[in-house]
């Protein structure tokens, strides 16, 4: 490592020093890749480029945790077993009430749906769009997976875009609550 280390001045040194701490916290890509979010822009604020990392491998070789994490075990060490239990008597038929939202993340829309009264279980769901139905499909998911795990939906909390009657019947006897009205193109991507 000395003999490579002289090949290069003190500054070459230290950025690689950084651009190999920095692909630490990014959880060690591959070389290529990490060189592609270099120049795609998607790491900020950096003080190193691309020939930094090629620096970095010339002076420290390859990424060992980079290297260890292609490797592949032949067999499982162990198999898991999940020891699954019923709903608590004291749950059983507890009425609760979901809230959900859109969200916007890294350029994508997720919707999000959360219960209440210290169940406090939440779920994401990726939207292909936003059209109410695409939305309702996953409220019915949502509603249908509680049902089954033996508590009773009796309020949904949502924004002003669910105010339909269509969707009022989806959701009986759950009462609709809303909450915001909608502004033009608010929900559009």
């Amino acid at each position: 490592v000395r003999e490579n280390e002289a090949l290069f001045s003190k500054l070459e040194i230290m950025r690689a020093k950084q651009a190999r701490d920095t692909q630490e916290i990014v959880a060690w890509p591959g070389t290529e890749e990490y060189k592609n979010m270099i120049c795609s822009d998607e790491l900020k604020n950096i003080e190193f480029g691309v020939k930094d990392v090629d620096n970095a491998n010339t002076i420290w070789g390859e990424a060992v945790p980079h290297i260890k994490g292609k490797m592949k075990r032949k067999h499982p060490v162990k198999r898991i077993s999940y020891d699954y239990h019923a709903l608590p008597k004291e749950l059983r038929g507890k009425e609760i009430h979901l809230y959900t939202d859109v969200l916007s993340a890294l350029q994508c829309k997720h919707m999000m749906i959360k219960s209440g009264e210290g169940i406090d279980y939440v779920s994401g769901y990726y939207l292909k769009n936003q059209k109410i139905s695409e939305m309702e499909k996953h409220i019915h998911n949502e509603i249908t997976m509680y049902i089954k795990r033996g508590f009773k939906v009796v309020g949904i909390h949502v924004d002003g875009q669910f105010d339909t009657e269509s969707f009022k019947k989806k959701v009986f006897p759950a009462t609709v609550h809303v909450y915001a009205q909608v502004f033009r193109n608010e929900y559009h991507f």
